[in-house]
């Protein structure tokens, strides 16, 4: 089972940062909240998403909020600004995973708009949106 919290990264943070796919929300000068979002389908999601359009996606990991900002929507925020606050051409989706039996999670994704896609034999759950029209989504 991969995880942050148990020492693993299959994300490979770091060099994500490095490239400019992490993304810091702040609010009142303190860091309220993180995404990282992939143009390029990782290992990870070939090996939870298999052959299925990978390049047609934006791939969503690491969302996270601060504690001290729980329960004020930010992290819908992030993901509506996932959405359309920054432009990805020829994209057409965003697609998660979360682990399967975390109920909060998996409400979470489907009140955002997400829709489920299936469990992987690995116990993840999939999870994609379409994105708003180009018009809508340009700045």
């Amino acid at each position: 089972m991969e995880s942050l919290l148990e020492g693993q990264d299959s994300h490979q943070t770091a060099n994500a940062i490095l490239n400019g796919d992490v993304f810091l929300f702040k609010q009142e000068e303190q860091l309220a909240g993180m995404v990282m979002l992939l143009t390029t389908p990782s290992p990870w999601d070939r090996m939870l998403w298999g052959d299925d359009s990978l390049e047609d996606a934006v791939y969503v990991h690491r969302l996270a909020v601060n504690r001290y900002y729980a329960g004020q929507g930010l992290g819908r925020n992030i993901l509506n600004w996932v959405e359309s606050g920054i432009d990805f051409p020829d994209k057409h989706s965003i697609r998660l995973d979360c682990l399967a039996g975390v109920a909060a999670l998996e409400s979470f994704y489907r009140g955002a708009g997400f829709v489920y896609q299936g469990r992987t034999d690995n116990n993840y759950l999939l999870f994609e949106k379409n994105f708003a029209s180009r018009a809508s989504r340009t700045m």
